[in-house]
């Protein structure tokens, strides 16, 4: 799986695969695909921040957040050169 690994101040780790960015403002940074939800479903890892929130780590179905994406970006190595940041309170792991 491609991505960058992001570690938080607790030492959980996720690699991030996708950036996601909603008409209200909330950031979703995808991990990977969880299979538990079967092979038609498209549920990920993924830290999610709101615009007041401290985040929060959890599952995503790409099915429910879709109508409301405004951006999206697929993450490489090469965004450890400072194009895209990581989530607030983590960083990259490399």
């Amino acid at each position: 799986m491609e991505g960058l690994k992001m570690k938080n101040l607790y030492g959980m780790e996720i690699t991030v695969t996708a950036w996601i960015m909603t008409k209200n403002g909330w950031e979703f940074y995808l991990g990977k695909k969880l299979s538990e939800f079967g092979k038609d479903q498209q549920v990920y890892e993924a830290v999610v921040y709101g615009l007041e929130d401290e985040g929060q780590y959890g599952t995503v179905d790409i099915h429910e957040i879709k109508p409301y994406f405004t951006k999206i970006h697929k993450v490489t190595k090469k965004d450890l050169e400072g194009f895209f940041s990581p989530a607030p309170g983590w960083s990259w792991n490399q």
